[in-house]
């Protein structure tokens, strides 16, 4: 597990990142960092060119990323995993941040009010 929670990290989430391929619990919510969304799909499938040989990430089950500046889409990332987040936390209550999250569990507003998320649909 990373677990980076309220460390004053500013800027972009780094792409070393995507080397950290067994982490089961990565949280780097309650700090500064910037940037779209996209940045999750090229870590989670770095150098992987088809579907069918995805390996990224198969153990995290712990994702949060809540009350930070990131910005986007989330649904391509509920849509290309083989398994449901025990712990799936963005700014999915924010319209002005995060667009769409069908398998976030827990939405926040980026203010830190959050909320348990329904997964109906996914």
């Amino acid at each position: 597990w990373l677990w980076l929670d309220n460390n004053h990290l500013t800027g972009t989430v780094p792409e070393s990142f995507a080397g950290f391929r067994d982490l089961d619990s990565l949280r780097l919510s309650r700090n500064e960092l910037v940037g779209d969304l996209s940045f999750l799909c090229d870590m989670l499938f770095h150098e992987f060119e088809e579907f069918e040989s995805f390996a990224g990430f198969r153990y995290l089950d712990s994702l949060r990323l809540s009350r930070n500046e990131l910005v986007g889409d989330l649904s391509f990332l509920c849509d290309m995993l083989f398994h449901e987040f025990e712990e799936f936390e963005a700014d999915c209550l924010d319209p002005d941040e995060v667009t769409s999250c069908p398998c976030c569990t827990i939405c926040c507003d980026g203010e830190g009010v959050c909320s348990i998320h329904s997964q109906e649909g996914t």
